[in-house]
């Protein structure tokens, strides 16, 4: 189908139960408009499918001698199943090798079709071609200058439509806009398609290009298009035909233009000459090319530019982008047909180039990544037409550039910040924006773009004086404060209504971001003139806040002093290294206040709060803020050590507010993660009445912390309580918690915490010097509260995995009991303990027996009960004192892989030691070190009872050594060898 139409129009009842339509287009807009509601590319054939389809066209035996040819005619056709058709149907009968070999060249030759694809093909082809208008026509033409099979950069292929005038519009972005527009509906015709991470380019089908390549020279404006062949030399003369209109070289070996290459080509508008070696280009090359409108000699080696160049006076492109080389540039001034010229990456180039004053029409500028300093005084300002500036660190004139009326795009460096007062007072809005005010040493700032628009301003420590007045385009959306001087804050930029993105970094004046806690009287137009701070939020837009290195800051907001931020929509909060800091909020002030003086919206669209090397940090959210965090999800802190809470609550003394019971609306009902690090005064991550406000908290990470001894405090409370203070589903979505060099921990989860974890998946727990189990069990005296039988619902029943290192006080992981509690338990890694004894301790259990620790006797567990439910993993390494793994034979049921290292006293496995293997193992790796031995030597010395275990097990072990794994077998036989 080549356009849609509807469906009722010809009576076709798609709608009715059973009916389906199936149709088949080259062009995807037709589908959508059909509204298909299932849309499958067909894509090229493989290189096996299209061999079949060859052969099975062919229908006739081939010689030995032409089956490789063959299949090289088969890969020219790319996988297009009408091409392979063709190709074969008229190979039908030919027996003679030199036919064969004659096809095959043709093919390889770009833009020649073979006549059988020229009638067969190429009609149906260009039928699609035909349906295009002209704009779409001559774009898809462009596409076939590039080199066969590559990827083609969107950006590069619109601003080539740009240059050679395929796409003109008034702005710079509508033509962009354009550009994407017309490659999207060549995509759709199936002309183009997607190619490279995220859609950022296209590629042809060769079968296409060659169709593409055949339509230039079929019409009175023949090209000539040698890209991508590897050539070492420029065509001679004789192939510069004298009405060629483009000429494609790109991508290829060419070192040298000699002199004696002089093409006589007065019509020749396009000349692509990027991607090859080119370090001279002769100046008689360019002589008779007085039509050349577009020049690219992006990523050659050149060192300069010929003199011919600069004669051209219908020159409308020069790109000489990444040409590292390149270090002399002629005068510019006869080029006054110039619209676009592109340094872009020219690191040897000082210099602004004599006579770009004189570009009256030129429109693009491209100078990043140069090695120019500043643009002469006098220069911008006569280039009235400019669209697009990047000037990125080179120093420009503030009022020549604001001047520019026509500007849409604009990167530079001011030198100080009266300039970008005189940019402002004089600009008007653009379109794109990256300022970066004083010095031009830093380029992390440039992250900021990408997170929050296009419009962004840095400003750099050292350029400016207090007392000066700083006027910010009002639609700035990215803003980076370093090393500003004086006693200001926030409030002293007035409206920065769109502003998304702020950080400020080395202010050391600065005590609040909001608010005029301690600050003097601010000299008379220090930052912004005002006699008093404005009414409303001066960033009502702000997502993204980050503050670092500010040793006077104490408070991010002070509401009782003018506070005019209240951070509404801020998304994601991060401070770092600011040692005086205390709170975001001062909240002293506050809970004196009869009204609170934030209001109920503000911090509410949080999410993320970090906090990193604050020592003073009392806390993350107290009473005043914790109400106002709807929707946080993370919080992370790091080096408070004065830190003793995450969380404040209202003081018990005297008479606090109540906490809200957690059967009503909980202060963070989408917080999900909790990570703490070297807070070193802090005891316990939160207390249990806390806890209860955390309906969605999953992952609880510690790690450095000296002084922690809990994760959830307040158990001996809450076991002398009457009744407990926890709803059972109190913590159903907590699933990992990580413990790291935390050495004052006993234990992960006590016996309060243990029946209401009911979606706990992971344990890690590394460097608790002094813990000696990783879940606690009531004391037997004096009468412990009954843990519930194994015949109710498990403790932890979804826990798959416990990891544990550097405990070395822990005797056991787990007792024999606890681990009958853990029905999905797949995975116990234990590394390096120097105490431990063995992985799952306790007496062997018989069926039916009872233990201490239950209010009832532990069922009998059948092997395909276990089996139906788990396999388990088994990593030990690094434990000098283990003795055994686990003394209970029913185990060996479960038993899938084993990971030794370094475990020289466990002489037996009571599970292995059988006449069988285990029914679930799959593999025994010994971890090996460089040499090779010592766990093969220690596998050699185990003790079995059984004559037959040792034997019936070697085809399951294996020795990990060099980051390969080698069946056991296999390296004694190589000893042997040996």
């Amino acid at each position: 189908m080549w356009q849609h139409f509807e469906l009722t129009d010809v009576g076709i009842p798609v709608k009715r139960d059973g009916v389906r339509l199936v149709l088949t287009t080259r062009d995807l807009g037709v589908c959508e408009k059909m509204l298909c509601q299932v849309k499958i590319g067909v894509r090229p054939l493989s290189d096996e499918e299209a061999w079949a389809l060859f052969i099975l066209t062919l229908d006739s035996d081939q010689p030995p001698s032409q089956k490789l040819v063959a299949e090289d005619i088969v890969k020219e056709c790319k996988g297009l199943p009408l091409a392979i058709v063709v190709m074969a149907g008229s190979m039908r009968g030919e027996v003679e090798d030199h036919v064969w070999e004659a096809t095959l060249e043709n093919l390889k030759r770009p833009g020649v079709l073979e006549q059988s694809m020229k009638e067969s093909i190429f009609p149906i082809l260009v039928h699609s071609y035909n349906r295009l208008d002209k704009k779409k026509q001559l774009c898809f033409l462009t596409c076939a200058l590039y080199p066969e099979d590559r990827s083609i950069p969107r950006q590069e292929l619109i601003e080539l439509c740009i240059d050679e005038e395929v796409i003109h519009e008034d702005r710079r972005r509508k033509m962009y806009n354009e550009g994407h527009r017309l490659i999207d509906e060549l995509e759709k015709a199936c002309l183009l398609e997607a190619y490279g991470a995220g859609g950022r380019g296209v590629r042809m089908h060769d079968v296409i290009r060659d169709m593409a390549l055949h339509i230039m020279n079929e019409n009175n404006a023949p090209c000539m298009v040698k890209s991508g062949l590897g050539l070492e030399d420029v065509p001679d003369d004789e192939e510069w035909l004298p009405n060629l209109q483009k000429v494609s070289l790109m991508s290829n070996r060419i070192r040298v233009v000699p002199p004696s290459i002089s093409p006589n080509c007065p019509q020749l508008a396009t000349l692509l000459l990027s991607d090859c070696f080119f370090y001279k280009i002769s100046k008689r090359f360019f002589q008779r090319m007085q039509g050349l409108k577009v020049i690219d000699l992006r990523r050659t080696g050149i060192t300069e530019v010929p003199k011919s160049v600069m004669n051209l006076k219908k020159l409308n492109a020069l790109v000489l982008t990444l040409c590292f080389k390149l270090s002399r540039i002629p005068s510019l001034a006869k080029l006054t047909s110039l619209r676009k010229l592109d340094l872009r990456g020219c690191i040897k180039i000082k210099e602004v180039p004599d006579g770009l004053g004189m570009l009256v029409n030129l429109t693009y500028l491209c100078l990043r990544m140069t090695g120019i300093k500043r643009i002469p005084d006098g220069v911008v300002c006569k280039l009235k037409k400019l669209q697009h500036l990047e000037a990125d660190y080179i120093a420009v004139k503030g009022e020549e550039v604001g001047k520019l009326r026509k500007l849409e795009l604009l990167h530079c460096r001011f030198e100080n910040v009266n300039e970008l007062n005189e940019y402002t007072r004089h600009a008007t809005t653009i379109e794109s924006y990256s300022l970066v005010i004083g010095a031009h040493t830093d380029f992390k700032y440039w992250r900021l773009g990408y997170a929050c628009g296009d419009k962004l301003i840095y400003m750099g420590e050292g350029e400016y004086k207090i007392g000066e007045t700083c006027h910010l385009p009002r639609d700035v959306t990215a803003l980076w404060i370093q090393g500003y001087g004086g006693t200001w804050n926030i409030s002293s930029f007035m409206g920065l209504e769109e502003l998304k993105a702020l950080y400020i970094e080395g202010c050391d004046e600065v005590s609040t971001l909001s608010g005029n806690e301690g600050q003097p009287e601010e000299p008379e137009g220090q930052l912004e003139e005002r006699t008093s701070p404005p009414p409303g939020d001066h960033c009502p837009n702000l997502r993204l806040l980050g503050i670092n290195g500010c040793p006077k800051l104490k408070h991010l907001l002070v509401p009782r002093h003018s506070c005019s931020m209240y951070l509404k929509k801020l998304e994601s909060l991060e401070i770092y290294h600011c040692e005086e800091l205390e709170s975001i909020i001062d909240e002293e002030e506050s809970l004196t206040s009869s009204t609170s003086p934030l209001p109920p919206d503000a911090f509410s669209q949080l999410q993320s709060i970090q906090i990193v090397n604050c020592p003073e940090m009392k806390n993350v959210a107290g009473p005043e803020l914790l109400p106002l965090l709807h929707n946080l999800k993370r919080i992370k802190v790091g080096g408070a050590s004065n830190m003793e809470e995450i969380i404040a609550v209202p003081s018990l003394s005297p008479s606090p507010p109540p906490i809200p019971a957690a059967t009503s609306t909980p202060f963070l009902p989408l917080l999900t993660m909790i990570c703490v690090g070297r807070c070193h005064k802090m005891k316990r991550v939160l207390t249990l009445e806390v806890f209860m406000l955390l309906p969605n908290l999953q992952a609880i990470s510690v790690d450095d912390c000296k002084e922690m001894k809990e994760v959830i405090g307040g158990q001996e409370e809450s076991l002398t309580s009457s009744t407990s203070p926890l709803p059972p589903d109190a913590f159903s979505q907590l699933q990992s918690i990580q413990i790291v060099n935390c050495p004052e921990m006993k234990n992960v989860a006590g016996p309060e915490l243990l029946p209401l974890l009911h979606n706990l998946k992971r344990i890690k727990v590394g460097g608790a010097s002094n813990m000696e189990e990783i879940i606690a069990v009531p004391s037997l005296s004096p009468s412990p509260p009954p843990i519930p039988a194994a015949t109710s619902t498990p403790f932890l029943p979804l826990l798959t995995m416990i990891c544990v290192g550097r405990c070395h006080k822990m005797k056991r992981v787990l007792t024999l009991e606890l681990f009958m509690l853990l029905p999905n338990l797949q995975t116990i890694s234990v590394d390096d303990c120097k105490e431990m004894k063995e992985v799952i301790g306790g007496q062997e259990l018989d069926h039916g027996a009872t233990s201490s620790l239950f209010s009832s006797p532990i069922p009998a567990v059948s092997p395909g009960d276990q089996l139906s439910t788990r396999k388990l993993n088994l990593k030990l390494s690094f434990l000098p004192e283990l003795e055994s793994i686990c003394s209970w034979t029913g185990l060996r049921d479960l038993i899938h892989v084993i990971e030794i290292s370094r475990c020289p006293k466990l002489k037996r496995i009571e599970m292995l030691d059988d006449a069988s293997p285990p029914p679930s193992l799959e593999e025994i790796v010994l971890i090996e070190e460089e040499d090779g031995n010592r766990d093969k030597q220690w596998w050699e010395s185990l003790e079995w009872v059984h004559p037959e275990a040792k034997t019936t097990l070697e085809p399951y072990v294996f020795v990990y050594l060099f980051r390969r794994k080698i069946p056991l077998r296999e390296t004694s036989r190589n000893r042997q060898q040996d």
